[in-house]
């Protein structure tokens, strides 16, 4: 499982070649370094290129095997791209490394288009322009700044997890980008509407922070997040925000779009754009899931009426919990009422006498709310809770549809795991 590296021995390789010798080397894997020549130029030239360029390889290597690294050389006929991906498919490569520039021409000016990777990328890709900072990092003189770009698809645990590679390697600064757009987050989040596009609202950054921190556990406390109401094309807000921010390296996910699909790919233009050095860290369906931890529940939301029902619920809430965890009981009333210390004292009064003892703790709100299912989602959003749990009585035929109405937009209109559980009898 090598490094591979595309070069055309240039001074611009050369330096490339160095700084991958060193982090091959910490990582304890080969360098493979890979020569394309066009196939028509292989026809033309025949033996004669085939022995220069094989003769030009061994000794790059030679020259970089001076650091301790273990390399491997490789010569290839035929289309830059599609011989590249398909070296680093059948060597299962951990990393292809490409530079970028008019450094980065092939014999006979056949050029490098790193988004034409992207349609069949099952590997991470690298793209590198300053090797400077790369050295320095290589060397363990200084961290890699880095920028990656973090929303709430699954395509995101890729490049997280990539991240966590190359912090095995050395220091890593850390900036995670959140892009959004106000009136879309206001209305998940179930807050007001925002009067202009890109007005910003503290309680829906509050939220999106409390999500992304929620998404980098490994660099709790060691993060800086950084949130930007999105306009236009994404990926020219993250190339922007990265060079500003005076980034090394640039990190995104991709779905691998192809066709016209590829002209809304935040990979695709975020590659083409970017002066900073970027990574694109592919998602592939067949082993994401296999890869993914399994989650422990930290925090229920359970809404609480006083009821049978409500108790049957709060009771399962702790069941799920490991110690911990957190159980936020809500009792919602009308915008026009006050919270009184009763309501706060029946809360308090649910709960299990040995939560304590199991290491769980109990957060009690009282909430307006016109609407009690609108007051649910909007606490679920605002506490990022893992589940919501809702007792419900289990009715059927017309009953159910005057005794489940909040249940059943609950269940309509979230995005998180809901469990509605029945009164015990």
């Amino acid at each position: 499982m090598p490094i591979v590296l595309a070069t055309n021995l240039s001074a611009h390789a050369r330096d490339a070649a160095d700084v991958m010798a060193v982090l091959s080397k910490k990582s304890k894997l080969p360098l493979l370094l890979a020569y394309v020549t066009p196939a028509e130029d292989a026809e033309s030239f025949g033996s004669p290129l085939r022995e220069l360029l094989t003769d030009a390889l061994r000794r790059e290597a030679d020259r970089v095997r001076a650091s301790g690294a273990t390399v491997e050389t490789v010569l290839c006929e035929g289309e830059l791209h599609a011989e590249l991906s398909r070296l680093a498919e059948t060597r299962s490569a951990e990393l292809l490394v490409v530079t970028s520039g008019k450094p980065q021409v092939a014999a006979f000016g056949a050029g490098l288009s790193p988004s034409r990777f992207l349609p069949h990328l099952l590997h991470p890709l690298l793209m590198l322009h300053d090797m400077a900072p790369w050295r320095a990092f290589a060397e363990g003189r200084r961290p890699l700044k880095v920028m990656v770009g973090v929303d709430r698809s699954i395509t995101t645990e890729a490049p997280l997890r990539w991240l966590r590679a190359v912090e095995a390697l050395g220091p890593v600064s850390l900036t995670a980008l959140r892009l959004y757009v106000p009136s879309e987050e206001s209305e998940r989040l179930r807050l007001p509407r925002p009067e202009f596009f890109l007005e910003r609202n503290s309680e829906i950054e509050a939220a999106l922070e409390r999500e992304v921190h929620e998404r980098l556990p490994d660099w709790r406390g060691r993060l800086e997040v950084v949130l930007e109401p999105s306009w236009g094309r994404m990926a020219d807000q993250l190339v922007r925000a990265a060079e500003t921010g005076g980034m090394d390296l640039l990190v995104v996910g991709t779905h691998r779009r192809v066709g016209l699909a590829k002209l809304g790919s935040v990979s695709h233009h975020t590659l083409r754009l970017a002066q900073t050095s970027v990574a694109v860290i592919p998602f592939d369906e067949r082993v994401e899931p296999s890869r993914r931890a399994t989650r422990r529940l930290e925090r229920v939301l359970v809404p609480v009426d006083f009821s049978p029902v409500g108790e049957s619920a709060v009771t399962f809430a702790y069941s799920l919990l490991a110690p911990g965890g957190v159980v936020h009981l809500c009792h919602f009333i009308p915008p026009e009422h006050a919270p009184t210390p009763e309501l706060f004292a029946k809360l308090a009064a649910m709960t299990p006498a040995d939560s304590k003892s199991s290491g769980i703790s109990t957060v009690t709100e009282v909430l307006p709310a016109g609407d009690v299912a609108s007051g649910i989602l909007r606490a679920a959003e605002r506490l990022d809770a893992d589940v919501i749990c809702l007792g419900t009585r289990g009715r059927r035929g017309p009953l159910r549809a005057l005794m489940g109405s909040v249940a059943r937009d609950v269940l309509e209109k979230t995005q998180r795991p809901t469990l509605l559980v029945h009164a015990v009898p």
